[in-house]
Order: C-alpha cells, then structure tokens, then sequence
C-alpha cells in the first residue's frame, strides 16, 4: 500500500488555510467598522453638526452688523467734528469766542424805532426846560443810546445763544447716538467672536471625541473578532 503524498500535504496545509481565513475575516471586520457607523462621528461632522451650520450663519453677522449701525456711527463722528471746535474755543479763549459772536450784531428796527423816539421826547424836554444842546442834554442823549442798544445787544445775543445751543444739542444726541451704535457694535462683534470660540472649542471637543468613539469601536471590534478567531 502506497503513501499518499498530495493527501498527506493537503492536511498539513488546511489548518493554515483556516488561519488565513479567520485572519482575513477580522480584517475585514475591522475594515467593515472603519467604512460603516464607526468613520460617523467625524465623515458626518459638516452636515449634521449644528454648532457647525449656527457657526457658517455667524460669519454673515459683522456685515449685516456694519451694514445697519455705521451710519449712526459715522453721523455721530460728524457731530463730533463740528462740536469739539466750538467748546475747544468757549474753554480755551472765551473772551475771543466772545468777540467773535458780537462782531455779528447790528442794531435791529425795533431798536432804532425805540431810539428816534426816546431822543425826540428827550429833545423836545430839553427845549421845554432851556438846556437844549448843553452838556446835560447831550449826556442824556448818550444815556438813552446806550441803554436802548444794550437791551437790544442783550436780546441778541440771547437769541444766538440759544440758537446755538439748540443746535449744540442736537448735534450732542447725535453723537451720543453714534457713541450709543459704535458701543452697541463693539458689544456685539465681541459676543459674536465669543459665541464663535465656543462653538469652535465645542466642535474640535466634539471632533475628539468621535477619533476616540473610533479608537474604542475599533478595539472593542477587534477584541471581539479576535476573541472568535480563537
């Protein structure tokens, strides 16, 4: 009786073929959970991560920020450049700002009326009592003058100020608008950069967690198909 030497061969090597499958089938298991579920938690970060989407909507909001607050913001810089001259020369040289605002006046109608009759009734006073054209009479002339024109300077200057300070007013609420929306801007640029690192530090926090949930599956599957290829 012969010794079968292919038979005896083939039994040596079908232990080895089972080996080479079982090996090849917990590779393969390992490849099957990297391509599935377990490649999720980051292949699907983009589109299913809200912090992801809320923060690409975020990005829009300086603009849009700018877009409505900046004109309030440059009006208010304008105001400024018009007001800070002003109060710079009333605190610096108040006597020259002054001057500068009484080069302005000229005597007014109603003052000069006043003045033509009040010189008349003083004339005609004078003459009644025979010192018409002396001293007394001019000094009485000069009085009433000067009396009248003050009244009227007075009303003047009443009327430029507060026409001016009207104006000073309106043009400090407008700064004080434009301060209130470049604030306002500051305070909101800054909670929309806070509001983007959180959501920057939640999804990096987010994005390892996914490498380890991979790191665990991929060991916990290997362990398993290990543990039957045993």
């Amino acid at each position: 009786m012969g010794w079968d030497i292919g038979g005896a061969f083939s039994d040596i090597a079908r232990p080895f073929e089972d080996i080479g499958k079982k090996t090849g089938d917990f590779l393969g298991g390992i490849g099957d959970k990297f391509s599935g579920s377990v490649l999720e938690p980051i292949v699907g970060r983009g589109r299913a991560d809200p912090g992801y989407a809320a923060n690409k909507e975020l990005e829009g909001l300086p603009e849009l920020l700018k877009k409505y607050l900046e004109p309030y913001i440059n009006q208010g810089q304008e105001a400024y450049n018009k007001i800070n001259p002003i109060y710079s020369e009333m605190a610096t040289n108040p006597a020259e700002y002054y001057n500068k605002m009484l080069s302005s006046y000229k005597p007014t109608d109603s003052y000069k009326l006043a003045r033509d009759e009040a010189l008349r009734a003083a004339s005609n006073t004078a003459a009644a009592g025979g010192y018409r054209g002396n001293i007394n009479d001019i000094s009485n002339q000069a009085r009433i003058t000067d009396a009248l024109m003050n009244t009227d300077l007075s009303r003047y200057m009443q009327g430029v100020y507060g026409a001016q300070q009207q104006g000073l007013g309106s043009l400090g609420s407008l700064y004080g608008m434009g301060y209130d929306a470049s604030r306002g801007l500051a305070s909101d640029l800054a909670n929309l950069m806070g509001t983007k690192a959180q959501l920057q530090f939640q999804n990096q926090n987010q994005q390892n967690q996914g490498v380890r949930d991979i790191f665990s599956k991929v060991l916990g599957s290997g362990a398993g198909l290990l543990a039957g290829f045993l």
